[in-house]
Order: structure tokens, then C-alpha cells, then sequence
């Protein structure tokens, strides 16, 4: 009895507690990262993780999962825009892993976004939402922009 109490309030409390710390941290370091980047530069990208989201019981378990990466995009216009972006994710040898397009967004004056694409799921809880994968690490990227006036 104690087991199944102990085991349901990991599951019910401490693991999505866990979960939404950990995408605070990652929001916090993006904040300053974009804020680090700015550079006069009216929009800003940030690459922020590409990590397996996986149980690691045994690494068998990782090796089929992808790198669910994180990217982030910044308005640092004073008027709410419509943003769209195109990333060119990198490996460490700088080759090509994948070049992906986001959705249009609307971000508010000095408003951060996670960049949502077409592989960014809407099932999964907002704390657990990735941009996009690729089946190797990404270790750097390129990205352009481009916006307009929100009507």
C-alpha cells in the first residue's frame, strides 16, 4: 500500500513538478540569452537545447529516440509582429542535419516564443514541447527571419 501511495505521488506531484521547473530554467536562460544576443537586431533567434528525452533504464532505450531540440524567438520591436523563421540545424562538423520553417507567429512587443513548426506537438504538455527533431545532436545552426505587421 505505502509502494503504490509512494509511486502515485512521484507521478501524480514531484515528476510534473520536476518537469515544469526544468522548462523555467530553460525560459529563464533564454531570456538572457536573447537579451544577450540582441544586438540591435529586431527579431532574435536562440538555440536553447538538443537533448533525448527519454527514461534512461538502459541506454538501448535512447539510442531510437531522436534529439528533441529547443529554439526560441524574440521580438525586440516596440509593436506586436508576425514572425516567421527558418532554421538550418548544424552538427558539430557544421553538415547540414535539417532546415525547417516555422509556423507564423504572433509575438507581442519584447515577447519570447518557443518556435513552433510543423513537428511541434500540441498533445504534449507545454512544458515537454520541443521545435523540432533530428536523429543527431545539433550543435550550432543559422536562421533567417522574417516579419510584418500583425493586423
Amino acid at each position: 500500500m505505502f509502494l503504490c501511495a509512494t509511486i502515485l505521488f512521484f507521478i501524480v506531484w514531484v515528476y510534473p513538478l520536476a518537469e515544469k521547473a526544468s522548462y523555467i530554467t530553460q525560459l529563464e536562460s533564454a531570456i538572457a540569452a536573447a537579451n544577450e544576443q540582441q544586438d540591435g537586431e529586431e527579431i532574435t533567434v536562440v538555440f536553447m537545447s538538443s537533448e533525448k528525452q527519454c527514461v534512461r533504464r538502459r541506454t538501448e532505450n535512447c539510442n531510437s529516440s531522436d534529439y528533441q531540440n529547443a529554439f526560441f524567438v524574440q521580438n525586440n520591436l516596440d509593436e506586436t509582429k508576425q514572425v516567421q523563421v527558418q532554421i538550418r540545424a548544424l552538427d558539430h562538423e557544421q553538415n547540414e542535419l535539417k532546415s525547417v520553417e516555422s509556423k507564423i507567429m504572433t509575438l507581442q512587443a519584447g515577447e519570447l516564443k518557443l518556435v513552433e513548426t510543423e513537428e511541434t506537438s500540441d498533445q504534449e504538455s507545454i512544458w515537454s514541447r520541443s521545435s523540432f527533431e533530428t536523429e543527431v545532436r545539433t550543435a550550432s545552426y543559422q536562421s533567417i527571419y522574417r516579419y510584418r505587421d500583425a493586423n
